[in-house]
């Protein structure tokens, strides 16, 4: 816990009057304030010999220490007193009247505000140099009774403030009551305790498209709650913090911390490093940082390369739920991706090529071959030879390469691009039930085919009422035709 030593040997008369506006800070934003005359008129500091203390005489002189409000709480911030030094009541060319003097004390708890806690100390006018542990002294009422709720507990709790004055000189027949202090070690409220997640690391491990909970651990010395507060959230390095709520990253009250799940994670590939620096704090503001790290694993099981199995015979290749790569050879094979994101190749012969689940790249390679993708966006090549190409759901890139090629759509399909449609030579196949109309003139006439930079866009309402989109790159709307359009969808382009 932060400790610190109040010294008055370099205190100034202004910072100890509070007439001035200036009270005495000596540390940690601590307030000294005194009604003292004494105080005043230049006869506060004494040298004893080996410091300079502090010169009270009787109630007169009231010494109160307290802190300043917290920001959060608007109530004065708390501390703990450990030690007092008082000196032997015998001061050069002085001697008090009496055998004995009393330093009464008396402080407000932050634990019972509404209630003050006193405490006595009675010792000899000539008992000279000594340290008094406030920490263990009995707490009492105003009459010196003592407090059995209290008992052992001394003025070793959180405080909201501090006094004490000279009572009494039990042979002075009514002289001035006179002594001296200095060296006041009070100890601050400490910060919160947390030493990262509750299994003690600063790491934890979780899974794309899943959602990752874990508990952080924090106490507080002092007993009091706390709360938890995010600082900066990085993911794979960019700076996050400003969309981190809407990311679903997240610390509660309970100090559990949320990475929640965004569309598209469980397809991920590769993994994904959060981190997350938060803070915990009191309600006087004390707190403590930390960074945590979460390593996201891709829920895509690693990919298998099934290339060089060919038979020289018409072979069926299915891939696995990775990120596989399948490979045909010089017959007509059957490649089915699967799971993942996986790429495709035909080679020779005329193959057949199902990507499937994922984001997928499939490439006819020689001959001719039909491809479809599936779900996902996907990405297909027909290359050499007439090809028919299918991009299934998803935003797909369509490339017909060499030769007459055939391109399917379907209801539903996305906004997919043809990057290579030859006006001269390749065929559109639709299904008849996205635009209800069933030929070329009637589908300028209602205002599906738009013309725009860089090529034309054929519209269609798809069953959600999203706009879905054809975009034939780098084509113009005059020069395309009827042939170019047929209505009547071929059906499963496999059969």
């Amino acid at each position: 816990m932060p400790t610190y030593t109040i010294d008055f040997n370099s205190t100034t008369l202004e910072q100890l009057d509070p007439v001035d506006g200036s009270p005495y800070r000596p540390v940690e934003n601590f307030f000294l304030a005194s009604t003292a005359d004494v105080l005043t008129l230049g006869q506060t500091m004494f040298d004893l010999g080996d410091s300079e203390y502090i010169f009270v005489n009787g109630t007169r002189d009231l010494s109160i220490l307290t802190r300043e409000p917290s920001y959060l709480s608007g109530e004065p911030q708390s501390f703990r007193v450990a030690s007092i030094d008082l000196n032997g009541f015998t001061w050069q060319n002085f001697e008090p009247t009496g055998a004995q003097v009393t330093f009464k004390f008396s402080a407000v708890a932050k634990a019972d505000p509404g209630k003050t806690l006193y405490g006595f100390f009675t010792t000899d006018v000539g008992a000279g140099f000594q340290t008094l542990n406030l920490a263990n002294l009995v707490v009492t009422d105003a009459d010196g009774v003592p407090l059995t709720d209290y008992t052992g507990r001394g003025f070793n709790q959180l405080l909201y403030s501090l006094s004490w004055v000279v009572i009494d000189d039990t042979a002075g027949g009514g002289a001035p009551k006179f002594a001296a202090y200095d060296d006041l070690v009070v100890i601050t409220n400490s910060a919160p305790v947390t030493n990262g997640f509750a299994d003690g690391t600063l790491t934890g491990k979780g899974v794309l498209g899943q959602l990752f909970t874990k508990q952080i651990a924090a106490s507080d010395p002092d007993a009091e709650r706390v709360y938890f507060v995010v600082d900066k959230v990085l993911v794979d390095g960019q700076d996050v913090t400003d969309q981190a709520v809407d990311l679903g990253i997240a610390i509660s009250g309970a100090g559990v911390l949320r990475i929640g799940v965004q569309e598209g994670d469980a397809e991920l590939a590769t993994s994904r490093t959060v981190q997350v620096t938060y803070h915990v704090t009191d309600f006087e503001g004390n707190s403590v940082q930390k960074t945590l790290t979460v390593v996201q694993e891709s829920a895509v099981p690693a990919g298998v390369n099934l290339c060089g199995l060919g038979t020289n015979k018409p072979d069926h290749v299915v891939g696995f739920a990775g990120n596989d790569t399948l490979c045909g050879d010089n017959q007509n094979d059957t490649l089915e991706g699967r799971g993942g994101n996986d790429l495709l190749h035909g080679d020779n012969g005329e193959d057949k090529l199902y990507g499937e689940a994922g984001h997928d790249r499939l490439e006819g390679g020689n001959g001719k071959d039909t491809l479809w993708g599936g779900t996902g966006n996907d990405t297909l090549y027909g290359e050499n030879s007439p090809d028919r190409l299918d991009g299934g759901q998803g935003n797909d890139v369509l490339w017909g390469g060499n030769s007459p090629d055939e391109f399917v759509f379907r209801f539903d399909g996305g906004n997919d691009i043809v990057m290579d449609f030859d006006v001269k030579t390749d065929t559109m196949y639709f299904d008849i039930s996205m635009f209800g109309v069933n030929s070329f003139a009637d589908l300028k006439a209602n205002g599906h085919l738009e013309s725009v930079s860089g090529g034309v866009v054929i519209h269609y309402v798809g069953s959600e009422g999203l706009d879905n989109t054809i975009f034939l790159k780098g084509v113009s709307l005059s020069s395309l035709k009827a042939a170019n359009f047929d209505f009547s969808m071929p059906g499963d382009i496999f059969g």
